[in-house]
């Protein structure tokens, strides 16, 4: 289709690549691929097919075969989160229900509920890749998580539910290595090994990345970790050295999604202002630079000490510097000694 859908508000946009530009035209999008109702909800999944929830039904668009499954609904509340990994789906409902998708049989089948926050926005589900749910709401602390198994049908506890009590999780990301990462609003990351559920223990990521920062989001590309913070900008690492480097991305620092198109670009999406992409070899320059930057203000005035702490050698910073600043390093510290006077 040539697009990648942004959903704010009323508003279903779309980024087109061969004009490099957002189009508030999702709504006729859909309705040429035959969702023609009022939509509540659009996902798109890890095989890059689309989920949209109406009033009345829950469709599904396979690209790859052409072909739209409408499910009824049946007059069920608002669908308010769609989840899906491998051939598993499933849904939340803003009355707390929660279903499995049979997509053969389009049906829904019930698998449990729970209470929810009344500001659905905050509610959340996620599906890890044991194929069990957690729910939780977002930024308010609970009793404890709660996880309920597809493959088993029944609710879940373990040390890691336990060790989560009265805990504002913001967060709950798999990356399909063996582990779970939980986010939470001021007690920094906790990883865990996903099939023993291990009591766990903070992640080790200051000094970079304080440790009550809010972090909003996780993504992982190949061997790299990034974590969206909120008021911090984004952090990465390479899951190699565990060390996470935090680097401010001006004035646009909440940032509350992260993932990456077919082409390897990273998109960043922030509260309320607007998208950012840049392919990953470009971005972490720009975020290595950018921390160059924020040393030399700190009064740092060997540049190749500062080189060396962003991973470049002196030349290579400069240039790169210049690039973006438009200025030489040695260049920007005397203006900064100016400008400090």
């Amino acid at each position: 289709m040539g697009h990648y859908g942004l959903f704010p508000g009323d508003n279903i946009l779309t980024y087109n690549r061969q004009k490099d530009a957002l189009e508030n035209n999702g709504k006729d999008i859909l309705k040429k691929l035959g969702i023609k109702n009022a939509t509540n909800k659009v996902y798109i999944d890890e095989n890059h097919h689309l989920w949209v929830a109406s009033e009345k039904s829950l469709y599904h668009y396979n690209y790859t075969k052409k072909s739209l499954t409408e499910i009824p609904l049946n007059q069920k509340p608002d669908v308010i989160e769609i989840e899906s990994r491998g051939d598993m789906t499933a849904i939340l409902t803003n009355d707390g229900r929660f279903y499995r998708v049979d997509i053969n049989r389009k049906k829904l089948i019930y698998e449990g509920e729970t209470k929810l926050s009344n500001i659905s926005r905050y509610n959340r589900l996620y599906l890890d890749s044991r194929m069990r749910l957690w729910i939780y709401t977002a930024h308010t602390p609970v009793e404890r998580p709660l996880c309920y198994s597809l493959k088993e049908n029944k609710w879940v506890t373990n040390p890691l539910t336990e060790q989560l009590q009265h805990i504002n999780i913001t967060a709950v990301y798999d990356d399909n290595d063996g582990h779970l990462w939980i986010a939470t609003e001021n007690r920094g990351v906790f990883v865990c090994n996903a099939d023993e559920n291990k009591a766990l223990a903070p992640y080790g990521i200051s000094p970079f990345l304080s440790y009550n920062s809010h972090i909003n989001c996780f993504y992982k590309s190949g061997s790299q970790m990034w974590m969206g913070s909120a008021k911090q900008g984004v952090a990465y690492t390479n899951l190699n050295n565990t060390l996470f480097s935090l680097v401010s991305t001006g004035n646009r620092e909440d940032i509350n999604y992260i993932t990456e198109d077919r082409q390897g670009n990273i998109w960043m999406g922030f509260d309320g202002d607007g998208v950012a992409r840049q392919s990953p070899v470009e971005f972490i320059r720009i975020l290595k630079i950018k921390r160059g930057r924020s040393l030399l203000e700190q009064g740092k005035t060997n540049i190749s000490e500062v080189a060396y702490a962003v991973g470049y050698s002196s030349k290579q910073f400069s240039k790169y510097f210049k690039d973006e600043y438009g200025c030489l390093p040695s260049e920007f510290i005397k203006q900064n000694r100016q400008t400090t006077k």
